[in-house]
């Protein structure tokens, strides 16, 4: 049996390579299967849905095939693709159970998107989820451009590719109005129905309005062209140069950037926080000791010093060595003192603390694309 099981699946494995060499090159690889074996594997694929199964903790897995309900064709390809990313993958139960966790939601949408294709099947079939990306893509094409054009000192056309993105962005907006929001805010009030323990007028505003509209990134990311292009075209044209960071919603490696300082926040503030108090009192001796040996007014005071002396530490890696040129026979007893602050600054703010924030920064961004890449892999 187990012999059989094997060259099952490595006939299947043979298949499945046949079958993309065939969809790339129009050729078939291996001449002793037809076109119609093919076709029919595909078609067997797209309609079954393998499940594998141990059933003792010592035996092997098992496959088990069942058909697809046509339901299940009614899943959006986001919540697919949202599931998979955020469902904890440590460990076979925790796959299950987050998966169960979400049986309930998935039956409403599929549900939910069976009624509304059936009584709408045109406008579902001509504005599938490719409209938003087609949308934003071009959206984002219009904003370089108006900005390669402010660049060149060209401000003709500026208005007009704006009015162009503007209306754009709008009918992006009113298709999510009438496509997703519908669906977005059921969910959204199923799953607080079947969470919460009261009911409010305030939760229910913030489910309907924020949750289930201004939250959606289809819709924010359009907001956002509205409010650049809407400001430039008042009259404060630089604005419109900040339209470019739209492409952080079109590009995986600026979110993972963005999500990198974001997740640990706390981390970085608290390493922030530790590095101002030690500038603090490392500005308080230099103010007190050492303030007749900096030239200028850069220390003319407490704050001043403190300031400039956080300005030299992180913009040139200066810090206190910045503020004074002093030579040892200058300063003669207080520069073994200067040197000690020069090393000890250094030593704790450019080699440690700004290591540290570096450190949880590449590490958290490596944690992600490794994610990433393993949930492309699946």
């Amino acid at each position: 049996m187990a012999e059989i099981k094997s060259k099952y699946e490595i006939f299947c494995n043979e298949l499945e390579s046949m079958l993309k060499y065939f969809e790339k090159n129009q050729t078939i690889s291996n001449k002793s299967i037809s076109e119609d074996d093919l076709v029919t594997y595909k078609f067997i694929s797209q309609i079954l849905v393998k499940v594998e199964a141990v059933r003792t903790d010592n035996s092997k897995l098992v496959n088990f095939y069942f058909p697809i309900a046509k339901k299940c064709y009614y899943l959006s390809d986001d919540t697919k693709r949202k599931f998979l990313k955020d469902v904890d993958r440590e460990s076979l139960d925790s796959k299950l159970s987050g998966l169960y966790s979400e049986k309930m939601y998935f039956n409403q949408e599929m549900d939910f998107n069976q009624s509304r294709f059936n009584n709408r099947k045109g406008i579902f079939t001509i504005f599938g989820s490719g409209t938003f990306l087609f949308l934003e893509v071009t959206c984002f094409v219009l904003t370089i451009t108006n900005n390669l054009m402010l660049l060149m000192d060209d401000e003709s056309m500026i208005e007009l590719f704006g009015l162009i993105e503007l209306a754009l962005s709008v009918v992006a907006i009113v298709f999510f109005l009438n496509l997703n929001y519908p669906l977005v805010r059921q969910l959204n009030r199923f799953r607080y129905e079947t969470t919460a323990a009261v009911e409010s007028y305030y939760n229910k505003i913030q489910l309907d309005v924020f949750q289930s509209f201004l939250y959606q990134k289809n819709v924010w990311v359009f907001l956002y062209h509205i409010f650049c292009v809407s400001a430039g075209l008042y009259g404060y044209t630089a604005i419109i140069t900040l339209d470019v960071f739209s492409a952080i919603n079109l590009f995986d490696t600026m979110q993972f950037i963005i999500k990198s300082v974001v997740m640990h926040i706390g981390q970085l503030l608290s390493t922030l926080a530790l590095a101002g108090l030690i500038m603090f009192s490392f500005s308080y001796l230099v103010t007190m000791y050492f303030v007749d040996e900096i030239s200028g007014d850069t220390c003319s005071s407490f704050s001043s010093c403190f300031f400039y002396i956080m300005d030299q530490a992180f913009s040139n890696g200066q810090g206190i060595a910045g503020l004074t040129s002093a030579t040892v026979e200058s300063l003669r007893n207080k520069y073994y003192l200067l040197f000690l602050l020069n090393i000890t600054f250094f030593l704790l703010i450019n080699t440690v603390l700004l290591n540290i924030i570096l450190a949880i920064l590449v590490d958290t961004f490596s944690a992600l694309r490794q994610k990433s890449d393993q949930f492309g892999n699946k």
